[in-house]
């Protein structure tokens, strides 16, 4: 849902990799999830600007005990 609600400027949308392999629902507060990963954005692509070359890829695991979100940046901010 934030990947489709980002305001990307050109091409941006094309620096992120998505696996949704094993994806699962979030029971938290949806309002600071968006911000959060909007942050996350939003921070990763000014990075990724200034340093003129990174990806970002965003990851979804299912554990025993836990559900992981992984987020990264290869922008080397």
């Amino acid at each position: 849902q934030i990947i489709r609600r980002y305001p990307f400027a050109e091409e941006e949308r094309e620096l992120i990799s998505w696996n949704r392999e094993e994806d699962f629902q979030f029971l938290g507060n949806e309002i600071f999830m968006i911000s959060i990963l909007s942050n996350l954005i939003k921070n990763a692509l000014y990075q990724i600007h200034e340093n003129k070359k990174g990806r970002i890829s965003i990851n979804t695991q299912i554990q025993e005990k836990y559900n992981i979100l992984r987020f990264k940046d290869t922008a080397g901010g």
